[in-house]
């Protein structure tokens, strides 16, 4: 069964369902139809028993000639009942029965009087006939009236009834199947195309997308989702694609400056101090790998979910000092103000929930990044603020700022807005990349403010820390 098809399954069970709703549909029909011969032939023959106890003469003799006018009239118009009345004593006092046919009533038990109480007797002793008792009384005295008739119309009856039943319901069933064969087929030949194109997306044509015939139906909302999901797999490929290029690229830079600078140290045959010089470009090319390699395994880490993440409370005041205090030796080399307060006043000490080092590396990417960019007496602040939002940490420089352009994909791995300065910097196009991974990952967000010209401000906001700012 599992080898079958779809359609082929779905057909089965619609084959077999409508075959069962079809034999309890028969089954309850027959039964109705039984019940309504049953419920009629009854009524006739209560009906019939009313008539022949208007027209009963209780006064006449026994005998196959008694009730004249009552015999006439059965002979005329009750060609297959058969009547029977029984006086105060029980003896039969009238007697009729169609020509050439035997008594239905022969063979009935006879009742004591003081049985016959108004009561029916149905179907007694004759299996193929219906045989009802109605009591009557004539002034003091009681009688009963019997009546029956055969069964043998109503059972033809439900014998046709049965016999079109037996051939309506393969019928019947054949034509649903027929039916349900075409409308599985036509449910179903979607799911076909679908697949078929489908199956002409490869890792080179990943820009196509499944037709959607109707995007309200179930077929509809499931290619809808199946071309969100391969246009999001397009934008991943897309990146790693840009990521793989840009990563050889940046590997082959330094690789490239060190074996020209060995080539030429070797060719120049340079003495003790160029030899040194020509290791330490090599030394400095390789750090600068190094710290390549260091970023690619940290953001490898980050989008494998491979990164654990230890959080406790940050007092972001103290983490701002800290970074600040780690990287002032840079701003004195530039000539740079470093500053740790705000408006004049001390950091505000804002707790936020964290990991401390992936929180701590983020901040000094951008500071580190603020530096460099910054020209030789610039100033670079740090304040810790709070805010609607929740604490912010912000990191402001005096540097040439960015174009509206270039800040809106400043995050995004390998860029830069200058990719000349950058290499002179020894940047990587990484460092925003890691920051902005390492904010999201404890639950903030990070966006820039910059115009050309005015410098940059990094803001680095984040939720309460169980909804409430703590001040310490």
């Amino acid at each position: 069964m599992r080898t079958k098809s779809i359609g082929f399954r779905i057909l089965l069970w619609y084959g077999v369902s409508i075959s069962l709703i079809l034999l309890v549909y028969s089954a309850l029909t027959f039964a109705f139809f039984y019940h309504r011969l049953d419920r009629d032939l009854t009524a006739d023959l209560f009906r019939d028993a009313e008539l022949v106890m208007a027209s009963f003469n209780p006064y006449e003799e026994a005998g196959p000639d008694s009730n004249p006018d009552l015999r006439d009239k059965l002979e005329t118009e009750w060609e297959e009942t058969w009547v029977e009345i029984l006086g105060p004593d029980g003896r039969v006092v009238f007697r009729y029965f169609p020509r050439g046919k035997a008594s239905l009533l022969d063979g009935l038990p006879a009742m004591d009087p003081a049985e016959r109480l108004e009561m029916n007797l149905k179907g007694p002793a004759q299996p193929h006939a219906k045989v009802v008792q109605v009591p009557f009384q004539v002034e003091e005295d009681r009688y009963d009236v019997r009546l029956a008739r055969t069964l043998w119309r109503p059972r033809r009856e439900l014998t046709t009834f049965l016999l079109v039943q037996a051939l309506a319901l393969p019928v019947g069933v054949f034509i649903s199947c027929l039916g349900g064969y075409f409308l599985t087929r036509r449910v179903l030949s979607p799911i076909g195309r679908l697949v078929a194109k489908a199956q002409k997306i490869t890792a080179e044509r990943l820009a196509e997308r499944l037709p959607v015939e109707n995007p309200h139906d179930e077929l509809g909302h499931l290619a809808t989702m199946f071309n969100q999901t391969l246009a999001r797999v397009e934008a991943s490929f897309n990146e790693l694609k840009r990521f793989t290029a840009d990563a050889s690229h940046e590997l082959r830079t330094p690789l490239t400056a060190m074996r020209s600078v060995g080539e030429i140290g070797l060719r120049e045959g340079q003495g003790e101090e160029g030899l040194r010089e020509t290791i330490a470009s090599m030394l400095e090319e390789a750090d600068r790998m190094a710290r390549l390699v260091d970023s690619l395994l940290t953001l490898s880490r980050a989008d494998s979910g491979k990164a654990s993440l230890v959080f406790a409370p940050v007092d972001l005041a103290d983490l701002a000092a800290e970074v600040a205090e780690y990287l002032e030796v840079l701003a004195e080399d530039k000539g740079q103000t470093l500053s740790t307060r705000a408006l004049g006043r001390p950091l505000a000490h804002l707790l936020v929930r964290a990991d401390r080092l992936v929180l701590r590396q983020a901040v000094v990417n951008i500071l580190d990044n603020a530096i460099k960019y910054t020209p030789e007496g610039g100033r670079i602040a740090l304040s810790v603020t709070d805010s609607p939002e929740g604490p912010v940490l912000a990191i402001a420089d005096t540097g040439p700022g960015l174009a509206p352009e270039h800040a809106a994909l400043i995050f995004e791995r390998f860029y830069r807005a200058d990719k000349g300065r950058c290499r002179d910097f020894g940047g990587t196009g990484l460092g925003l990349a890691i920051a902005k991974w390492a904010v999201e990952a404890n639950g903030g967000r990070i966006r820039v403010v910059t115009e050309p010209g005015l410098g940059c401000r990094f803001l680095l906001v984040f939720p309460r820390l169980n909804g409430q700012p703590l001040e310490t």
